[in-house]
């Protein structure tokens, strides 16, 4: 059976002089990510998640560490509960669903200014226990986001990396 998947690409839109970015849903409909240049955590933008598209995940970063250091980052719910999912349960809901709506956010380390990037399912292992996902950050085509959800680990981990 061949996949279907949708190429979400976010929109800079300015409504009463405030910026925000936005997509269009598989409904049609535009959602909003997150404010524009804003790495604080206004109204605006948790209105995405709990406002705009309560079945969509949210890829933010946990607390633990991989044995050599590298930051872990944890699956949680847009709906107002903001439940933390396994990194086993979403590969299951995108192996299911691959166009589930999936969203990474962070404050980098040393940085003011909030990451958002849609990322898209582009491919499964053949065991279907690792999942692939990638987008650009918002705002910035330069800078390509890719995650990966290990169910057998349970964990995910995000990588930035410039697009050549």
């Amino acid at each position: 059976m061949k996949k279907k998947f949708m190429n979400i690409r976010p929109q800079e839109v300015t409504e009463n002089g405030e910026r925000s970015l936005q997509y269009k849903g598989s409904d049609g409909k535009m959602h909003g990510i997150s404010a524009a240049g804003n790495g604080g955590d206004t109204a605006q933008s948790k209105s995405y998640a709990i406002v705009n598209n309560p079945d969509a995940y949210l890829i933010v970063p946990g607390t633990e560490y991989t044995y050599n250091g590298q930051l872990l980052y944890k699956a949680v719910t847009c709906d107002d509960a903001q439940t933390e999912i396994s990194a086993s349960e979403l590969a299951e809901i995108l192996k299911n669903d691959p166009n589930t709506t999936v969203i990474y956010r962070a404050i980098p380390d040393g940085r003011s200014n909030e990451e958002t990037a849609i990322l898209r399912t582009v491919q499964f292992d053949n065991a279907l226990t690792t999942v692939s996902l990638e987008g650009a950050l918002a705002g910035n085509k330069l800078t390509k986001v890719q995650c990966y959800v290990y169910s057998t680990e349970n964990q995910i981990k995000v990588f930035t990396s410039l697009v050549s």
